[in-house]
């Protein structure tokens, strides 16, 4: 039980940090900053991965991974444009 809630946790962490990080591509910052924060965003995923990876094994994470990122980030085309609408996690 307690494994299947901190892998909820995890999900829901790493989808945060992945808007954060495209939110932040949109945002007014330029240059070294906005690298710096879409960096610190992309490192916390990483942890976020590694941590999963160790819960469900590497397949399973990887795919849980892609799938976040695909509904968090991927359908959009360029900042507040919106390819499709996809249901939340």
């Amino acid at each position: 039980m307690q494994g299947q809630s901190e892998v909820a946790l995890i999900k829901a962490h790493i989808a945060a940090e992945a808007q954060a990080a495209y939110q932040g591509m949109c945002g007014l910052a330029d240059g070294e900053l906005k690298h710096r924060f879409i960096a610190a965003r992309m490192e916390r995923m990483e942890r976020c991965y590694e941590h999963l990876e160790q819960l469900v094994g590497p397949l399973v994470a990887t795919q849980v991974f892609i799938e976040i990122v695909d509904r968090n980030v991927a359908p959009r085309s360029s900042c507040g444009q919106t390819l499709q609408k996809r249901g939340a996690d």
